[in-house]
């Protein structure tokens, strides 16, 4: 079966005895995935000029999955369309109503027993009405259509946040919109930065993804320093065989060849942009998603989805009961502990707000400090803490909280000296990009020639989680919120530190990238993508001349990694500025690169115009190359 025909599923069973559960189960597909076609005789035999009995069996050996449901009474018809559906070789999903089965005609008892011995025979599900029916169907349909698609391989998702508690009445809400009688195809959540809107997006999606059996494709925001929308292209490519045989043989993607590609998807999908901040990227992707396919975004700028076909969702402060919720599973209070025991963690709720992000620095700070028992304490001390930030001024269009800036100075005022060095220089990523030890290190000024300084950094900044940094322990990667990365940007600046911290981090970068292409490892640097994109940017904006030379050694990464219309972009920059500086050697070595961009996307004649003028610029034959290794 090709992936671009639609599932089918004959729904056979007696009719009468078993109406309601037939249109359940047919209203229930109907919803999960509009492009799978569910036959049922009343809605779908029309009039014509054939036998009944022609009819339902020629309809057998037109669909893809035959599903049977069982409770009663035994039906000829029913019967013979089971044993036609076996002889034409199709799927069977047998449902059997487990209610009153005192009652079952004997003839049905003995087919079951007939189609279903262990070991041999079908696996029927048992129900016990229309509710408990409908999870079982789904459940049992999409396992069906993944064996019957097995080269499509969505990616897989994030893991839940750890922390997540409380927002049921959100979930019910979204889920109500995304799954309803009417879902909506365009979905937006909305909400200031450290709401929790993440988290929320990730647990949503983990509970529904069942009910889009195309698969969940998170994608990162996109901006200039985040994922650029040619990334999201090539991770949505990447589920269709096609799509990775192109990538294998490094040829060009388009938006036409991605939209034809995920057409072919086995059902409904869902596509989940988190922290959107730029309109462009988000109208590319809206074009190429097919109408199986429904978007997700989240983002802070309420002005970003304007057009009415977009349906908004905002995103409030915890409740006081969630808001506790969540310190209760930080500390592992465990639910029998007496409320008075428990009331100051409303009080820091109160005091804060309900501010997701406080909340988990509270909490942070709290587990330290000795649990629930130091609560009474942090609530005097979060009152007399000075705010920090008070006097400065935070960028990347963060909003303010001083409830929360203040939370923030009592886990700043707690590290010690080399800890706060640390904590600033993350100040100097990509925000909401992660990042290992070794470059955090390198950006905080640690040698890491030196044995006893390494170690010890690596000390301080195992210190800095859970409260600051967060912690992938699958990847040894950290990351931390935009808004603390605001927080230390703003320190950065307040001590005149962000020009050297920006430049170790360009340096850092540059280094990694000739190290690992050199190394033909040109994938180990698939994590570090949107701290390219952020060394990139300061460049530009900061010291343009000094483009050439980053370009030149990261654009063998992006060349085989397939970034390559960032590539041509960032190529033309490094050309100008070269050309300004009159950095002869650089605007050939540039000319060079466009010229090997050309040849691999199959356009020898731009490649060979490229390479004469790099010639004419520096005829130099030890010029450096930017080919480097073939293939990943």
């Amino acid at each position: 079966m090709q992936s671009n025909e639609r599932i089918g599923v004959f729904i056979s069973s007696t009719m009468e005895e078993l109406r309601e559960e037939r249109r359940t189960v047919k209203d229930a597909l109907t919803v999960f995935d509009p492009s799978l076609h569910a036959w049922l005789w009343e809605d779908d035999a029309p009039a014509q000029d054939r036998s009944i009995r022609r009819v339902y069996l020629d309809e057998v050996e037109r669909c893809s999955v035959y599903l049977g449901l069982f409770w009663l009474r035994y039906g000829e018809h029913t019967i013979e369309e089971f044993r036609h559906a076996t002889a034409c070789g199709k799927p069977r999903l047998i449902f059997v109503k487990n209610v009153d089965v005192e009652r079952r005609d004997r003839q049905l008892v003995e087919f079951l027993q007939e189609i279903g011995p262990v070991g041999s025979g079908l696996t029927p599900e048992w129900f016990s009405d229309r509710r408990d029916l409908t999870p079982r169907l789904l459940r049992a349909i999409r396992e069906q259509s993944d064996r019957m698609f097995p080269n499509w391989r969505p990616p897989r998702l994030p893991t839940q946040d750890r922390l997540f508690a409380g927002r049921e009445r959100e979930i019910a809400e979204l889920r109500e919109r995304m799954e309803g009688e009417v879902p909506v195809a365009l979905m937006a959540l909305e909400a200031m930065g450290g709401l929790g809107k993440t988290a929320l997006a990730l647990e949503l999606v983990h509970r529904i993804r069942d009910r889009f059996p195309a698969g969940v494709f998170w994608l990162d925001g996109f901006g200039p320093e985040k994922t650029t929308a040619e990334h999201a292209l090539r991770k949505l490519a990447a589920a269709h065989p096609s799509g990775r045989a192109a990538m294998d043989g490094g040829r060009a993607i388009t938006s036409e060849d991605v939209r034809r590609w995920i057409e072919e998807a086995p059902g409904l999908g869902l596509v989940v942009a988190d922290d959107i901040w730029h309109a462009a990227p988000l109208r590319e992707l809206r074009a190429i998603l097919p109408s199986h396919f429904r978007l997700f975004i989240t983002t802070r700028r309420d002005d970003l989805v304007q057009d009415v076909a977009w349906k908004t969702y905002e995103l409030l402060r915890l409740s006081p009961g969630d808001g506790e919720s969540l310190l209760r599973k930080a500390l592992e209070v465990p639910d029998a502990t007496d409320a008075g025991a428990v009331e100051p963690l409303r009080k820091i709720v109160e005091d804060l707000g309900g501010h997701a992000l406080g909340l988990r620095m509270a909490a942070g700070r709290l587990r330290r400090e000795g649990g629930l028992n130091a609560a009474p304490r942090f609530i005097e001390r979060l009152a007399k803490s000075p705010n920090p930030l008070m006097h400065l001024t935070l960028g990347r269009g963060e909003s303010r909280d001083e409830s929360v800036e203040k939370c923030f100075g009592l886990s700043y005022a707690a590290l010690t000296d080399a800890q706060k060095v640390i904590f600033r220089a993350t100040g100097a990523f990509a925000p909401a990009g992660d990042f290992d030890a070794e470059a955090l290190m390198a950006v905080a000024g640690i040698e890491p020639s030196d044995d006893h300084a390494r170690w010890s950094a690596e000390e301080d900044i195992m210190g800095l989680v859970p409260d600051l940094l967060n912690r992938d322990t699958a990847t040894q990667r950290y990351s931390l919120h935009t808004l603390l990365g605001a927080y230390a940007l703003a320190l950065l600046q307040e001590r005149g530190e962000e020009d050297e911290a920006r430049t170790r981090h360009v340096h850092h970068y540059q280094e990694r990238g000739d190290r690992y292409t050199g190394q033909y490892q040109p994938e180990r640097l698939d994590p570090e993508f949107s701290q390219f994109l952020h060394a990139f940017a300061w460049l530009e904006r900061h010291t343009p001349h000094r483009l050439h030379e980053f370009v030149f050694l990261v654009s063998p990464f992006m060349l085989l990694r397939y970034h390559r219309s960032e590539l041509r972009r960032w190529l033309e920059c490094a050309l100008e500025s070269a050309t300004r500086a009159d950095d002869r050697l650089g605007q050939a070595n540039t000319l060079q690169s466009l010229g090997d961009l050309a040849e691999r996307v199959g356009d020898p004649e731009s490649a060979r115009r490229y390479r004469e003028k790099a010639d004419e610029v520096d005829p130099r034959k030890n010029r450096g190359t930017a080919e480097g290794p073939q293939e990943a």
